[in-house]
C-alpha cells in the first residue's frame, strides 16, 4: 500500500544480463482478487508485445495463480520457497524443535533432492523412519510439492534465485523513495527516478567491466574465456563455481558416465551428495544431474571436473554460453580513440576562482592575466 487511495502495487521485476534487478513495469489493483489479476496480466502482456514470460514467481496467493493460469498458459510458475517454509513456521516450528533430526532431513530432502523420483523416495522414507504419517501440517506441505520444490523446477531457467526475495528488495527500495500518502501522480515522478537510478547502476556496471581489471582464478584456459565473453557478474559467479572444482573427485564408471564425488562434504551449494556426470567427448556434450546449466546457464563445478579429468579445459563449447551472460556487443571498444585537441583559455580573477569563457571580455578589460 504505497499510495493515499490503499490501492495494492503489482510491480514486475526481473534479471539482466549482469544479473541485477530491473523492473519490467508495475500496476495498481483495486483489490487482489482473480478479475484484476487478470486484468494486470492481460495489460502486462499486451505491453510486452505479446510475449509470455517464461518462468515467474511469485507468493502463496491463490486468486494470482489462477489468473496466471488463465493468462499465461505456456509459462511455469512456482510459488516462493521462502514464504512456504515461513507460512509452514508457525505451525511446524514447535513440533520441529523437539526433533532436530527431522528437521534436518526435511531440508535437506527439499534443498539437495536432484529429481522428483529422488525427492519422492526421500520423503517417504523421512516420513517412514521418523513416525510422522499422521502430522498434518506435514501432510499439508507435502500436497503442496509442485509448487515450490526445486526437484520439480530442476531444468527451468529460475537464475540465481529460488524465492521472491528480489521483488521483496525491490519493493523495500521503493520505499524509501515513495511516501505512503503520495498520489498517482506524485508516484509516478518517483516511480521515474527510481527507473533512472536503477538504468544508472546497469551502465556503471558496463563501465566497471571496461575499466577494472580482474585476474584470473586458476590457469584453466577455459576460464580466461568466461573472463572474455561473460559480463563481469556473470564471470565471477563463474569463478566461484570454477573454485568448487577442487572440492571434489572423479570416479569414471564407464566411457562416458562420472561419478563426482566430495571430497570433504557439504559443499556449498550442493550439500553432501555426489553427483552422475554424462560426458561424450567426441560431440562435446555434457549434462549433470544437478540441471546448473538448465537453471542458471552456467556450468557446474562437477561438469568442469569432469572436463579437468578429461584434459579438455582448453574453452568452453559455445552451446554452454547463453548469449543472455554475454557482454553486449555494442559496448565492446575494438580500440581507444584519440581525443582531437582543442585549445581552450583559463583566465584566473584575483576576486574569484575559475570564470567561465562569457567573462573573458570583462576580465581583459579588468587587466587580469590570461592563462592557456
Amino acid at each position: 500500500m504505497t499510495n493515499m487511495y490503499g490501492m495494492p502495487f503489482a510491480p514486475f521485476v526481473g534479471i539482466n544480463r549482469y544479473g541485477q534487478t530491473i523492473q519490467l513495469g508495475c500496476g495498481f489493483l483495486r483489490n487482489e482478487n482473480v478479475e484484476s489479476f487478470v486484468w494486470l496480466f492481460e495489460e502486462f502482456l499486451e505491453a510486452m508485445g505479446g510475449v509470455q514470460p517464461q518462468n515467474i514467481i511469485i507468493d502463496q496467493d491463490a486468486a494470482m495463480r489462477t489468473a496466471i493460469l488463465e493468462t499465461f498458459p505456456d509459462c511455469c510458475h512456482r510459488n516462493c520457497r521462502w514464504h512456504i517454509m515461513q507460512n509452514a513456521q508457525p505451525v511446524l516450528g514447535n513440533f520441529m524443535s523437539k526433533h532436530e533430526d527431522l528437521r534436518n532431513e526435511l531440508n535437506e530432502i527439499i534443498d539437495y533432492s536432484m529429481s522428483v523420483e529422488e525427492f519422492e523416495g526421500r520423503w517417504a522414507d523421512m516420513i517412514a523412519k521418523h513416525n510422522v504419517a499422521d502430522n498434518t501440517h506435514l501432510s499439508d506441505l507435502y500436497r503442496i510439492r509442485r509448487t515450490f520444490v526445486p526437484a520439480y523446477f530442476i531444468d527451468r531457467f529460475f537464475p540465481f534465485l529460488q524465492t521472491t526475495a528480489r521483488s521483496e528488495g525491490f519493493n523495500a527500495v521503493l520505499k524509501r523513495y515513495i511516501d505512503p500518502h503520495n498520489s498517482l501522480h506524485n508516484f509516478f515522478e518517483q516511480y521515474l527516478k527510481l527507473q533512472e537510478k536503477i538504468d544508472v547502476s546497469e551502465d556503471s556496471v558496463e563501465f566497471k567491466d571496461e575499466d577494472k581489471t580482474v585476474r584470473v582464478w586458476g590457469d584453466f584456459p577455459l576460464e580466461e574465456q568466461a573472463l572474455n565473453v561473460y559480463t563481469r557478474p556473470i564471470y565471477l559467479r563463474f569463478r566461484a563455481e570454477i573454485r568448487k572444482v577442487t572440492s571434489y573427485n572423479v570416479q569414471q564408471l564407464d566411457a562416458e558416465k562420472f561419478d563426482v564425488v566430495p571430497i570433504k562434504p557439504p559443499v556449498f551449494g550442493y550439500g553432501r551428495k555426489r553427483y552422475r556426470v554424462d560426458a561424450n567427448f567426441a560431440t562435446e556434450t555434457y549434462s549433470c544431474e544437478c540441471c546448473k546449466f538448465s537453471r542458471d546457464g552456467l556450468l557446474c563445478c562437477h561438469i568442469m571436473r569432469v572436463m579437468v579429468q578429461l584434459g579438455v579445459i582448453e574453452y568452453i563449447p559455445e552451446k554452454y554460453i547463453l548469449n543472455r551472460w554475454r557482454v553486449p556487443q555494442e559496448t565492446i571498444v575494438v580500440e581507444k580513440m584519440d581525443l582531437p585537441q582543442v585549445q581552450c583559455l583559463w583566465f584566473y580573477s584575483s576576486h574569484c576562482s575559475y570564470m567561465s569563457l562569457k567573462a573573458y571580455p570583462r576580465a581583459r578589460a579588468k587587466g587580469n592575466r590570461l592563462f592557456p
